[in-house]
């Protein structure tokens, strides 16, 4: 007999709740939203209105509700930490937006709490379920083109204000809320992806930043960052909201034998150069400001509450990126490389 569709609840109501997570919530027979909650009552009602399911006043009155059996956290990142240790707590699945944590310690916490309860913390990564970057990762781990030896990878665009639903008033602007600007924002989005991709983690980071475009006081608008592994892989980060033309969100990633370009250009989403021979994948695209595709992360997420499946991520690929943020945050007063740790 088939399972009844699992309830679910999203906490944080903004942009991403509206744009990815409800929406691919309503597009999965598997589960049915059940309510949502945000400070904000308006844009509660906003969401509920839209999606035809309940509003809670309180995250409390979210959480007590049995028929929610697992959560999408969408609030503004100062909030992570404690909102998914009370839904992990109250015996709820979580799928959390990145960067899961804002500091390695916070991270730690929340994977101690998911671990002592018995339920899965997801962080929504989705950049490893965009067709470029899986196939990528698939002809990497074939060794047709060798040893990986240095990447390039950007992310950026004109900023969260053109994104989101507060604007210029945008909480991601507020270190206190969302630290490290763009870094915290973009630059850990090609940090996982990176991460995932070569198959190892990097142990050191050089970052460096700017805030030349908004003269916000404490705003990092752009940042690049060198990183490099243990195994002596080398490559730059480079993250940016002062990219007032088309979004870019590429990897160039140089191997022994070759070459391979993910999203190097509109319909093409990867590239795969050698010597004597060129391959140029449409494999769907991928999700930008302006162009908004399924993510994924919903279907993978229920794949992993349902079934059991391996979970794209992990509350340890959430540890990784807020080791990688510390790290650049010693690296931005040191002017040095930075060694990750937890």
């Amino acid at each position: 007999m088939a399972r009844a569709p699992i309830g679910v609840g999203i906490i944080g109501c903004g942009a991403i709740a509206q744009r990815r997570h409800a929406p691919e919530y309503d597009a999965d027979p598997r589960c049915r939203l059940i309510g949502c909650t945000d400070f904000l009552p308006e844009r509660r009602k906003e969401l509920a209105d839209a999606h035809h399911c309940k509003t809670f006043s309180t995250l409390n009155e979210l959480l007590a509700d049995p028929a929610i059996e697992a959560v999408s956290i969408c609030t503004m990142n100062s909030m992570h930490t404690d909102t998914a240790i009370a839904a992990l707590e109250a015996g709820k699945h979580v799928l959390i937006e990145k960067p899961m944590a804002m500091t390695a310690n916070e991270a730690q916490a929340m994977l101690n709490a998911a671990q002592k309860v018995g339920k899965l913390l997801i962080p929504a990564h989705n950049q490893r379920l965009f067709p470029g970057h899986r196939k990528a990762r698939d002809v990497l781990q074939s060794g047709m083109l060798g040893d990986v030896l240095s990447f390039e990878s950007v992310f950026s665009h004109s900023g969260p204000e053109n994104w989101c639903l507060d604007r210029k008033g945008a909480w991601f602007f507020d270190p206190g809320k969302a630290g490290l600007g763009v870094i915290s924002d973009l630059a850990v989005h090609k940090a996982d992806a990176v991460n995932w991709l070569l198959g190892m983690p990097f142990s050191h980071v050089a970052c460096h930043s700017s805030g030349i475009c908004r003269k916000l006081p404490g705003l990092h608008e752009h940042a690049e960052i060198l990183c490099r592994t243990d195994s002596g892989i080398t490559g730059v980060i480079r993250a940016s909201w002062c990219n007032f033309g088309a979004e870019e969100n590429k990897t160039d990633i140089f191997c022994r034998k070759g070459v391979l370009r993910i999203n190097p250009c509109p319909g093409c989403d990867l590239r795969i150069e050698t010597s004597d021979s060129l391959q140029e994948l449409d494999l769907g695209g991928i999700s930008t400001n302006e162009k908004q595709i399924s993510s994924g992360v919903i279907s993978a997420f229920l794949d992993a509450v349902l079934d059991g499946t391996v979970p794209f991520a992990c509350g340890r690929d959430g540890l990784f990126s807020a080791m990688f943020t510390d790290a650049c945050a010693r690296s931005l007063k040191s002017g040095a490389f930075e060694a990750l740790i937890s």
